[in-house]
C-alpha cells in the first residue's frame, strides 16, 4: 500500500508539472559552468538563492531538472551534466588517483552520449572534456577562488550561451535516447501495477532522512545472499517495474525536499499527502494536529484521504515505522477525541490550549539532560496512537511516571493530562472521562490517596510556613508505589500539623481536619484490608497522580478565592504548580 500510494501521488504531481518524467530527476544545484566554444571556462556563478532562515538569512542551492542521476555506493559512477567537482573537474582535497578515475568516468560518458549530436552546445561540453587537465585545474581562476566551497560537495551543471545545456532540446533527446537503453532486460509482473513490464535490478536512493547517508539511502533494497531467494538477486526478489519505481523514489524525494509535506518528530521523518497533492491542504492538517481546538483549521473535505508515513534511519537503508491513511474526517474525529481526553484543569499561567506530540513526548525527558531526545521509537507509535485513535506507547506512560518520581515536584500540568488520557484509553477507565477536574464523587482508592496526601501537604505548608522540604519531596515515591508503608507515618505527622494550625489559625486547622477526616472515611477499611494498599500497580500510581493534582488545584483555587490579592499572581501560581 505504501508503494502504490507513493506511485498515485507521482502520476498527480507529474500532471501537475511539479516532478520530472523518467529519465529525469529534480537535484540541488549550487553553481553553473559558463563555457565558450572552444571548451575553455568563461566563469563559474553561484545559482544558490537567498532565503530566510529564522533571523538569518542564507544561501541554499536551487532545485533544477536535470537528467536522472546515477546512485553510488562506493563504486565510480558519472551523472550526465550535473555532478560535482570531483566528477567535472578532476579536483578534491586528497587529489588522489580514485579522483582523476571519477574524472575519466565524467569524460568517457559526457563523450558516449554528445560526440555524435551535431550541435555547438554538445560539442563546447565536449570540447570541455577533451581539453580538461585535472592537474592544471587549480591554475584557472574561476575553479580556484571556489576550490574551497567544492571540497564540501555540491553539484554543477554547465551553462553555455545563456541556456543550461540540460534544458538544450539536442541534448535532451540524445539523452533520453542514451538512457531508454535498458542495461539488463528482465521482464516481469509489477507487484505495484499489476502489469508486465521491465523489472528494476536497484531502485534510486531516498534523501532527505535525518541520520541516513547524506547520500541517499533505499527504501527497497537486497544488499545480501541470505534475503534473496529462488535464485534471484538484489529487488528481482521483489519485483517492481523501472516506471513505478521510480515513479514511488521521485514523489516521496519531492516529499521530503518540499516544505509543508515533512515534519521531524523525534529521531523520525514524517511525510503527509493527500490524493490531491496540494501543500496547502496538507500544511492545514498538520497545524489542524497541532492546535485541535483552533476553528480556522476545521477540515472542509472530510472525505478526502490524508496519508502519514513515518521513516526512520537504519544502516544502509530507511526503516518504515509506520503507514497510516484515513479520511481526513475519521483523522478529525480521532485528533478531537485524543484532545478530550488530555483535557484538564490548568493553572492560570498555563495559556496553551492544546498539549502537541512533542510536548508530550518532552515530558518524558530529564530537562537537566543536554541531549533531551525521547526514547527511540516513542515518537512514532505516541503519533501513530494519536491519529489512529489507538492505545498509546506503554513506554510514554512509563516515562511520564518516572520523571514524576524522579522530580519530586513532578506532578505538573502536562503530565497529568498524559496520565489521564492513557487510564482512559488503555486502562479504559470511563470514570475518567468526567475528571477534568476534582471528582468528589470518585470512589477510586488511589484517587483518594492521592487527594488525601495532597490536603496533608498543603495543612503542613500552612502549620510550618516556608519549609526546605514538603512531604511531597520526602514520600511521594513511598506514597504513591507502597502507601502501607508510609500513610501511617504520614497521618501522625499530620496530626502534629493540624494541632499547630488550630492553635494558630483555628479555622485553617478545622478545615483540613474534615477534610482528611472526609477523606479517610471513604477508604474502605476490614479486618483483612487495613484501607492502605501493601503496592500500587501503573494504573494505580496514575490515579494517585492525578488525584493528587486535581485536590492541589482545587486548594488553590479555594486560597485564590480567599486572598485574591496574594495568590492571584502568575508568580504564585507557578511557585504553587512547582509545590
Amino acid at each position: 500500500m505504501i508503494l502504490q500510494s507513493l506511485v498515485k501521488l507521482y502520476e498527480t504531481l507529474a500532471d501537475q508539472g511539479k516532478v520530472s518524467r523518467p529519465g529525469w530527476c529534480n537535484a540541488k544545484v549550487s553553481y553553473a559552468v559558463v563555457l565558450n566554444h572552444d571548451g575553455t571556462i568563461k566563469d563559474i556563478v553561484s545559482v544558490k538563492q537567498k532565503v530566510k532562515r529564522g533571523k538569518k538569512t542564507v544561501e541554499i542551492p536551487i532545485i533544477m531538472q536535470v537528467p536522472e542521476m546515477v546512485t553510488r555506493a562506493n563504486n565510480i559512477a558519472s551523472s550526465f551534466l550535473c555532478e560535482n567537482a570531483k566528477y567535472l573537474f578532476g579536483i578534491d582535497e586528497k587529489m588522489s588517483l580514485r579522483t582523476l578515475e571519477c574524472f575519466k568516468a565524467a569524460k568517457k560518458k559526457h563523450l558516449d552520449i554528445l560526440d555524435v549530436v551535431d550541435s555547438p552546445v554538445a560539442q563546447t561540453v565536449c570540447n570541455f572534456f577533451r581539453s580538461w587537465d585535472p592537474e592544471q585545474a587549480l591554475d584557472q581562476p574561476a575553479v580556484a577562488k571556489l576550490a574551497e566551497e567544492f571540497y564540501k560537495g555540491g553539484n554543477l551543471v554547465f551553462e553555455v550561451d545563456g541556456e543550461y545545456v540540460h534544458d538544450n532540446e539536442e541534448v535532451r533527446r540524445a539523452w533520453m535516447d542514451y538512457s531508454s537503453v535498458p542495461y539488463e532486460m528482465v521482464i516481469g509482473r509489477c507487484l505495484i501495477t499489476g502489469e508486465e513490464a521491465e523489472i528494476a535490478r536497484t531502485h534510486g536512493k531516498i534523501k532527505g532522512v535525518p541520520g541516513a547517508q547524506s547520500s541517499g539511502a533505499s527504501l527497497v533494497s537486497f544488499n545480501g545472499a541470505s534475503l534473496e531467494s529462488y535464485e534471484k538477486t538484489q529487488s528481482y526478489n521483489a519485483p517492481i517495474s523501472t516506471y513505478a519505481a521510480y515513479a514511488y523514489v521521485t514523489a516521496l524525494n519531492y516529499l521530503l525536499s518540499t516544505d509543508g509535506y515533512h515534519s521531524k518528530v523525534g529521531d523520525s521523518m514524517v511525510v503527509f499527502w493527500t490524493d490531491s497533492g496540494d501543500v496547502d491542504d496538507v500544511s492545514r492538517l498538520r497545524k489542524m494536529m497541532g492546535s485541535i481546538n483552533e476553528k480556522d483549521h476545521t477540515p472542509t473535505d472530510t472525505d478526502e484521504k490524508l496519508y502519514v508515513l513515518c521513516l526512520a534511519p537504519n544502516a544502509g537503508r530507511i526503516a518504515v515505522r509506520f503507514f497510516y491513511e484515513d479520511a481526513i474526517g475519521v483523522i478529525w474525529e480521532n485528533l478531537s477525541e485524543h484532545a478530550s481526553r488530555m483535557k484538564i484543569v490548568k493553572p492560570v499561567f498555563e495559556d496553551q490550549e492544546f498539549i502537541n506530540i512533542w510536548q508530550m513526548l518532552m515530558e518524558t525527558v530529564n530537562q537537566n539532560l543536554t541531549d533531551k531526545t525521547p526514547v527511540p521509537h516513542m515518537s512514532a507509535m505516541t503519533l501513530q496512537s494519536v491519529i489512529s485513535d489507538t492505545p498509546y506507547p506503554q513506554s510514554l506512560y512509563a516515562g511520564v511516571l518516572s520523571r514524576i518520581r524522579a522530580e519530586h515536584k513532578g506532578v505538573t500540568y502536562r503530565k497529568v493530562s498524559i496520565i489521564k488520557a492513557f487510564l482512559i484509553k488503555n486502562y479504559k477507565w470511563e470514570e475518567g472521562k468526567n475528571m477534568e477536574a476534582l471528582n468528589e464523587g470518585c470512589k477510586d482508592r488511589a484517587y483518594i490517596l492521592g487527594r488525601l496526601f495532597a490536603v496533608m501537604e498543603k495543612a503542613q505548608k500552612e502549620a510550618v510556613g516556608n519549609i526546605n522540604q514538603t512531604i511531597c519531596d520526602k514520600f511521594y515515591n513511598s506514597a504513591c508505589t507502597t502507601p502501607r508503608s508510609i500513610f501511617p507515618v504520614l497521618i501522625r505527622l499530620s496530626n502534629s500539623h493540624l494541632s499547630k494550625l488550630k492553635r494558630t489559625k483555628p479555622g485553617r486547622g478545622y478545615y483540613f481536619t474534615a477534610k482528611m477526616q472526609d477523606l479517610m472515611d471513604k477508604i474502605p477499611v476490614t479486618d483483612d484490608d487495613p484501607g492502605f494498599p501493601r503496592r500500587f500497580s501503573y494504573e494505580d500510581q496514575g490515579k494517585f497522580a492525578l488525584g493528587y493534582y486535581h485536590q492541589m488545584r482545587a486548594e488553590y483555587t479555594s486560597s485564590k478565592l480567599k486572598d485574591n490579592d496574594s495568590e492571584g499572581d502568575q508568580t504564585n501560581a507557578e511557585n504553587m504548580e512547582e509545590n
